[in-house]
């Protein structure tokens, strides 16, 4: 069985401004056009869900999904776990496996 742990779903604003002109320089303008498209929406291009479902059911493998659960002060946040409700419906509906886990921080004992 394979599982997706899933730590990053949305790449911020300035992360699609750094690779603007990378796409530009090695897939012209449309895929440079392409990216700053996509900084209107949070979750483009990692929120890629029903593509790894459909190359999933083409070879009849389910796996399961592990979101990771975080609190807006952590610094590595990115994403509210309410937000994936929807998907993770739709994955328990088509019968992956949805979980959740923690990130590990190490704890300094004083």
């Amino acid at each position: 069985m394979s599982f997706h742990d899933i730590d990053v779903i949305n790449r911020s604003i300035l992360e699609k401004m750094i690779e603007a002109p990378g796409k530009m320089r090695h897939g012209g303008f449309p895929a440079c056009l392409q990216t700053l498209e996509q900084m209107r929406s949070r979750k483009l291009p990692l929120w890629n869900f029903p593509a790894m479902m459909a190359l999933e059911e083409r070879y009849g493998a389910k796996s399961s999904f592990y979101f990771m659960t975080q609190n807006p002060s952590d610094s590595d946040y990115n994403y509210n776990i309410e937000e994936c409700e929807g998907i993770m419906g739709e994955l328990v509906d088509g019968g992956w496996g949805v979980g959740l886990h923690g990130d590990i921080q190490p704890i300094s004992i004083r």
